[in-house]
């Protein structure tokens, strides 16, 4: 088993700083001032609530969205393991039929998931692959997975390194599939 890193390009480490930046002085500024004005008026502890809520949620998404982030990837010899805080994806090595490094150039459009906040995770769409399942922490060093039914984007640390152990492993498992 080999464990490729999933390191954070700077592009991610700043858009997730300054989403986290705006969210929480939003959140501050929301508590603070709104609060104040909802129990100036109705002079009840209990409207405290409600400018609760607006810290409280956007802190919970971050948090949420946090455990989707790929944090490494993980080859063995049955499997690609995408490891994430919530849980690993895999994906058999008998449904991959191709494994490649992305030219630097390539560019996707966001279908739904996040773009750039703590990743790039989720459904993303490029006008030669089609819709990708995309579970990457950079914008480049990207590497195309396609399996049976869907392609996917992820980003180790060596991507060239990545491409050749994976095709070695799938190269030993077609010797031995029709050997």
């Amino acid at each position: 088993m080999v464990r490729y890193e999933a390191p954070r390009g700077g592009d991610v480490k700043i858009l997730t700083a300054a989403t986290v930046f705006i969210m929480g002085s939003a959140a501050v500024l929301v508590v603070g001032g709104f609060g104040q004005t909802l129990y100036a008026k109705y002079n009840n502890p209990a409207v405290m609530l409600v400018p609760l809520v607006f810290l409280v949620t956007p802190v919970l998404l971050l948090f949420a969205l946090r455990g989707e982030a790929p944090t490494g990837y993980t080859l063995d010899d049955n499997a690609v393991h995408i490891e994430r805080r919530c849980g690993a994806v895999t994906l058999p090595l008998s449904a991959i039929r191709e494994v490649r490094e992305l030219p630097p150039q390539v560019t996707f459009m966001r279908i739904g998931g996040s773009g750039g906040w703590y990743g790039y995770y989720g459904e993303f769409k490029n006008r030669e692959l089609g819709q990708v399942t995309m579970y990457a922490t950079r914008s480049d060093g990207m590497v195309l997975l396609a399996t049976d039914g869907r392609n996917y984007v992820i980003t180790p640390a060596s991507p060239a390194a990545f491409v050749a152990d994976l095709e070695a492993r799938l190269r030993s498992r077609d010797a031995h599939v029709h050997g």
